[in-house]
């Protein structure tokens, strides 16, 4: 390659005719091994270097994912919706996590997709699928979440799409940082996003995460509104999940509410997140994705997933009224440029922090706008208490 004759049409020509397919997946994993063994945080080895390495053996890494790791007390959540297709294709490849235990909450597909889930379900012991559940109605992911999670009968749970994969790279070393856990969550550093041509682009690199307590964690996601997909391929406790779900209505941001109410309520403890590099979450996008579009229904979801850590944020004098509106304040206008909506419903809160009407006016205010999911069955509780506290 240093030589001054190099053309590199010729050494193209040349590699394809005299490596077979074979040597290439041995020189490919051989390559992409030594990638992952690298001490990023000594060495001089860039996310754009991981990013190409990962774009040009992404094919092989979905042919032949090597990983058999697999956790005792673990169970994954796979929650689907009209892509049972792509969930089936990942669970042939072994792209969810292989044989590790699973259950599959269906939420009312169409008949196509039900057909294939029956046939998973036929298959779920080569699958190490415990259940598929199929719900009668289209009832939002925060409630089929609930109706698959008291199905888990073990210590730790994870969340996984129907269309995202989980990639191990050294699984040594996950299952020790897993067995060390305590009760910390273990999440891994990099969220990459895979479009349908299998280009990869960096979505969330959650490497500063690294060591926060719960109450720096829960005080950045409040005044950012955003927790970086945290929540995807996360290892939590069963039972804190169990007992911080979010309500019904939640058809975005419930993982949002879940992590705010876990960090909220156990605040006590010196509690941290461990970030690890020896697996990777991929999330598939397309221009369908739910991710992708926002409406006025889901942003004003979004601003009352902000009131419940605003809620935990306040009671723990963790941030002041002020910080939390400016905060709010700062995200209607985020949201009102990107998408055309945001600060009507940002001005409504801070008049409901300002105690310029209770949560009984609010549910009304939040009717007259379009929004009408919100009653007095169902409203969360912060909102509920959340005055007493400014």
């Amino acid at each position: 390659l240093k030589e001054d004759e190099y053309n590199s049409e010729y050494y193209r020509e040349w590699i394809e005719n005299n490596y077979c397919f074979e040597e290439k997946i041995y020189q490919i994993n051989h390559l992409f091994e030594n990638v992952i063994n690298f001490d990023i945080k000594n060495k001089n080895i860039t996310i754009d270097y991981l990013k190409f390495n990962l774009k040009n053996n992404f094919e092989i890494i979905m042919q032949e994912n090597f990983s058999n790791i697999f956790f005792e007390d673990l169970t994954i959540i796979i929650p689907t919706y009209n892509r049972s297709e792509i969930l089936n294709y990942d669970l042939i490849n072994g792209l969810k996590f292989k044989k590790q235990n699973k259950i599959i909450i269906d939420d009312n597909s169409k008949i196509e997709d039900k057909n294939i889930l029956y046939d998973i379900q036929n298959k779920k012991n080569f699958y190490g699928i415990q259940e598929v559940i199929f719900n009668d109605k289209n009832l939002g992911v925060s409630s089929a979440l609930k109706n698959a999670i008291k199905k888990v009968n073990t210590d730790k749970i994870s969340f996984l799409g129907d269309d995202d994969l989980l990639i191990v790279l050294n699984e040594n070393l996950l299952m020790k940082e897993y067995e060390q856990m305590n009760e910390n969550i273990l999440i891994p550093r990099y969220m990459f996003n895979l479009d349908n041509k299998n280009n990869i682009s960096l979505g969330y690199d959650r490497k500063d995460f690294n060591n926060f307590s719960f109450d720096k964690l829960l005080k950045k996601i409040t005044i950012s509104g955003e927790i970086s997909g945290f929540n995807s391929g996360a290892f939590f406790s069963t039972y804190e999940i169990k007992n911080n779900l979010a309500e019904d209505f939640f058809k975005v941001g419930e993982d949002y509410v879940i992590l705010s109410r876990i960090l909220g309520n156990n605040l006590k403890k010196d509690r941290r997140i461990k970030v690890t590099e020896n697996y990777i979450y991929f999330r598939r996008l397309s221009n369908k994705s739910l991710s992708r579009i926002m409406d006025k229904e889901k942003i004003i979801i979004h601003f009352i997933s902000l009131i419940i850590s605003s809620y935990y944020c306040l009671k723990k004098n963790l941030l002041k009224k002020e910080e939390i509106k400016s905060s709010i304040s700062y995200r209607g206008n985020v949201l009102e440029k990107f998408y055309g909506y945001g600060n009507q419903v940002s001005k409504l809160i801070i008049k409901f922090l300002n105690k310029e009407f209770n949560f009984e006016d609010f549910i009304i205010y939040l009717d007259e706008i379009g929004f009408k999911k919100l009653n007095l069955n169902n409203i969360p509780f912060e909102l509920r208490t959340i005055q007493k506290y400014l």
